[in-house]
């Protein structure tokens, strides 16, 4: 598709102020900065959502219910059978439709705080071994969903059937100790850092 001049002008606004996200029906210039419009977003609501959730009572049901709120969106695009635009770009770029990944970051971190403050280890080597088993088995059933499945098992593996596996992993991330290679600590948080950027 070739943007008239009009839709060229408006998305290079929206490209100025960090809103292209917001646009579902363009990648515009540099595809991958729709992730920064998202990230721009999320952090303008971190102030205001971000403390409530990290001193919530309930963590784990909280999480739950963003669980099952994540998967809302595409469980009705799949009824209403809309796997074209503008639904697709609302789903893989919509800020307010990815918004749920972020609030679970928060939660899961609220969760590891939690264990942590009380001299308690968040997961014991066995529940550790249940995660990564339980990563892993998302891992090959979305693969297979996603290659062998039906077109709508896209729309619910990327907005929300592996956010648990995802908080998981971020979790088992967290407890990993310090490496004892001198070259790893000097490397891995410059690429870390670098990573987003890239």
């Amino acid at each position: 598709h070739y943007m008239t001049n009009a839709q060229l002008l408006f998305n290079s606004l929206l490209q100025v102020f960090m809103l292209q996200a917001w646009n579902p029906y363009f990648l515009t210039f540099n595809a991958p900065l729709w992730s920064l419009s998202t990230l721009f977003f999320f952090y303008l609501l971190f102030p205001a959502l971000g403390p409530r959730l990290l001193n919530s009572r309930h963590p784990w049901i909280w999480l739950g219910i963003i669980c099952l709120l994540y998967l809302i969106p595409p469980a009705w695009i799949i009824w209403k059978q809309q796997f074209g635009m503008p639904y697709t770009g609302l789903l893989q770029r919509g800020p307010i439709f990815r918004l749920p990944e972020f609030l679970a970051g928060i939660l899961g971190y609220a969760l590891f705080r939690h264990y942590r403050d009380r001299a308690r280890m968040p997961l014991t080597s066995g529940q550790r071994t249940g995660v990564v088993a339980f990563i892993v088995l998302n891992f090959i059933a979305g693969a297979w969903l996603f290659t062998n499945g039906e077109a709508y098992w896209y729309f619910l593996l990327h907005n929300g059937l592996l956010l648990p596996a995802q908080v998981g992993l971020v979790c088992l991330s967290a407890l990993a100790r310090d490496p004892d290679s001198h070259w790893l600590r000097h490397w891995s948080p410059r690429l870390g850092a670098a990573s987003l950027s890239i």
